[in-house]
Order: C-alpha cells, then structure tokens, then sequence
C-alpha cells in the first residue's frame, strides 16, 4: 500500500517551522512495510487542503494528515475534513472532561469554546487516542483511509503508533511492501554499491530495489519490494537478503534496523555480563548511546568520563610518568585507563577512549583524528590506534561507534578480533 502525507501549517510554508514530523513517519512506516510517494505542505486555507486531499485520495491508498487540529483559530484541519466528505462534527464530552482534569494541574484554565472544539470530530470517526490525551482520528472513504494527526512532534510519534497498528490490521488481506533494513558501518556507500550491484537478477529489477543512503557514520541499506503474489516472490526476496548478508559479511550491525547499542546490549544481556566505560576524546557520548536503550541498567555498569590529566590520575589510576612519557592520547595511557576501569568497576568488559577530536590539538606524530581505543574482555585484552577524519562532532562520533562495534565483534567471535 502506497500512502501520501500532506503536513498543513502557515509556519511550514513560510519556513519559520522545520518539517520534521514528515520524515519520521515515513521512516516508521518503511519500517513496516508502507510507502510513501508523497510529501506536501499547504497552508492554513481551507480550499488548499481540500484540493490536496482530492488529489491525494486519486493517487494514495492512504493519506496521513498531519497539523491543524488545536484549539486555535487557524485550526481547520477537522472542519475541513468534515466538510469535504459531507460528515457531521460531533462533540464528544469525554473529550471536555479530560481537558477539564488536566487543568487542575495547569496554571491556565482553557476557555470553555476551545474545549469544544477539540470535541469535535467528524461524525463516525475513531479517535486514536482512547484516552483523549491527545487530538487525532481516523476516517474511512471509498475503502481509503484518513489520519488525521497533531503537529506537535511528541505528540505525532505517540499517535503514530496505533497509525501503523490499524494500517497493518487494514491490510491483512491485502498486498504490503516486504522490506529489510542493513546498517552498516566500516564500508563506504560507493564501496557497498560495488560490492552489490549485480545481486538483483533482472527479472526482478522492477520489482525489487535496493538502496544505499548515509547514517552517519553508518550507511544503511533497504531492500524493499511489493509484490502481486507472495509465495514465490517472498522466497526470492529472502534469497537476495541472504546474498547481501553473505557478500557484506560481518560489516554488518544488524539486519533489522537495530542500532548497535541495541545489538551491545542484547548480546550482553544474553550472557549475563556487564560493560564500564572511560572516555577521553567522546565526552560521555557512548555512555549516552547505551543509555538511551531500554534496560540497559541491566548491563551497563558505570561510565567515568576522564577528559583531563588530573581525572585521569585521581579516577581510574593512570599513572603521571606515563601521561608525561607518552601523552594523554597514547597506546600507554589508553591503556593504563581500561586497567583502572576495569580494577573500580569489575565489570567483564571495560572500553576506555582517548584522542584528538580536533580541530586544534594535533601534531605531525598525531594529527587531529588521532584516536585509541582499548578493550578488555575475558578473553583477552588489545588496544587499537585509529585515524579517523572530519569535524570534531564526526571523529567523535565514528569514535564511539568504532568502540562499540569492536566491542560487538569480539563478543560474537568470543575473541578479540582485529579492526581491521
């Protein structure tokens, strides 16, 4: 099912607000199957977002309506709806009893007229929130579907959910898109296309495609197609997906769309073990990779972050002969980090990272780039020298994922394997 997104709003057009409610859905629902082929902005006006709506229910199977449902004047979204189809507004009280309770937590009362517009949907329509914390419906013509949606950010990716949960229940008898999602990091997006760019048979070139698009410091791959009969076709789909698995080979992170935090802590989870972290050059950036993935408390230890000579010393024991001989960004001190964290936090695998994000700091010996990485586990320990290029943010970044990728690596081999 292919579906269209109109995002309706005065400060989208004029370019005073950043349209990034759009590119979410659209990543959500590639995640689950559905296309989009459309993006449009219109105005707050009335005849603009019927003539878009008209248009959209020609080309789309689905149309998701983002903007315009709030209390305020230049709110049309749900009479224009309304009008357009020839449907009633109906004023739900559960609607008005719900914004009612939640000003006792608030310093403004809403005044009584707001409330009831934000009552109003169109007669027949399915709220999508059963709770009324937020506005959002859905309607049906012609066997299409309508969502409406707040463009509120946080709002919009709430409501999205139950979006992708009533399309998926909707199309059960119908045709979805199959799709797999690569990420990869160590290969270049050209390099990728070299490596794959024979492995769709012509046969199944209209109908299968495979795409390469940047994540920093990631590229991710898609292999998405739609098909008129599943059996057959879904067979040949998986036999691709396995060819690309095979031929990219452990640059692989997931081939679920995981990020590899996600992937660190399922395999550390699955074996019970615990993770620290020092970190120099990264600022508390992996720390706050791990600790953005749910659970993680379960097997992220601690995080110290040793940015100066002084931390370094006092926290995890390295030593001031060793960071005078050989310089805070060094094999030495990388070292003597990853020992002193691993001797505070007991955890079985510790990672300690120290460089030069630049853009001052280097020197011909070590440019800015410059960066070590040292990993012990409890089959060994290693420390690794890395030149990474770009801005202070990119070899910040690579430099985290680099860590943590290697970390990845040696827990599935159930060695310390090289980065090479």
């Amino acid at each position: 099912m292919i579906g269209e997104i109109i995002a309706i709003g005065d400060e989208l057009i004029s370019g005073r607000v950043l349209n990034t409610t759009s590119a979410y859905i659209c990543k959500r629902l590639f995640e689950n199957g559905f296309g989009i082929n459309r993006i449009i902005s219109v105005g707050d006006d009335e005849k603009d977002i019927e003539d878009a709506l008209e248009s959209a229910l020609i080309r789309s199977d689905f149309i998701i309506v983002t903007g315009g449902l709030g209390p305020t004047d230049d709110d049309i979204t749900t009479k224009t709806v309304a009008s357009l189809f020839q449907i009633p507004l109906v004023s739900h009280p559960e609607i008005i009893k719900k914004l009612t309770c939640s000003e006792r937590k608030s310093t403004w009362d809403m005044p009584h007229e707001m409330k009831i517009k934000l009552s109003l949907i169109p007669d027949g329509a399915v709220a999508l929130d059963n709770n009324f914390r937020f506005a959002g419906f859905h309607i049906t013509h012609n066997d299409k579907k309508i969502y409406c949606l707040p463009g509120v950010p946080d709002e919009l990716k709430i409501l999205i959910e139950e979006v992708i949960f009533d399309l998926v229940s909707y199309t059960k008898n119908k045709e979805r898109n199959l799709l797999k999602v690569f990420r990869v990091f160590g290969l270049g997006e050209t390099e990728i296309n070299m490596r794959l760019k024979d492995i769709i048979p012509d046969k199944f070139k209209k109908i299968i495609k495979l795409g390469f698009y940047p994540d920093y410091p990631e590229v991710i791959i898609t292999l998405s197609s739609h098909f008129v009969e599943k059996n057959e076709s879904q067979c040949d789909f998986n036999n691709i997906c396995s060819k690309i698995s095979e031929i990219i080979g452990d640059f692989i992170i997931s081939d679920t769309g995981e990020v590899i935090e996600e992937i660190i802590g399922k395999l550390l989870g699955q074996h019970g073990m615990t993770l620290s972290l020092a970190e120099s050059c990264t600022g508390g950036l992996i720390a706050s990779m791990i600790t953005k993935v749910r659970g993680s408390s379960g097997w992220f230890n601690m995080g110290v972050v040793t940015y100066s000579n002084f931390s370094k010393t006092r926290l995890i024991n390295v030593k001031d002969d060793t960071l005078k001989k050989f310089g805070a960004v060094s094999e030495e001190t990388a070292f003597e980090m990853v020992e002193g964290l691993k001797e505070i936090s007991g955890s079985d695998f510790c990672i300690s990272v120290t460089g030069i994000a630049g853009p001052d700091g280097g020197i011909p010996e070590k440019p800015v780039g410059t960066v070590y990485i040292a990993l012990i586990t409890p089959f060994g320990r290693a420390c690794e020298r890395f030149n990474f290029q770009g801005s202070r943010l990119e070899i910040q970044t690579i430099t985290a994922h680099a860590a943590l990728n290697w970390l990845r690596r040696s827990i599935k081999n159930g060695k310390i394997v090289s980065c090479d």
